[in-house]
């Protein structure tokens, strides 16, 4: 699960029995919409510089999950 704020605030949820870890959708994030971030397996959360590119953002997060 990834939910982004308006204001470009993010937390991204790995639930288990997946091979994703939730910091490296983070970092997938941010390479698209600038900012930082990181977390554990499970949880991640950060924050992204352009709030506009979000959807482009959580079209590459898509793409990783096939």
């Amino acid at each position: 699960m990834v939910l982004i704020s308006r204001e470009g605030h993010f937390v991204v949820a790995v639930g288990d029995g997946l091979d994703l870890k939730a910091g490296e959708l983070a970092k997938v994030i941010t390479s698209v919409a600038g900012g930082g971030g990181g977390g554990r397996k499970e949880l991640a959360q950060g924050r992204i510089k352009n709030p506009l590119k979000a959807e482009e953002a959580i079209g590459e997060v898509k793409k990783m999950l096939g």
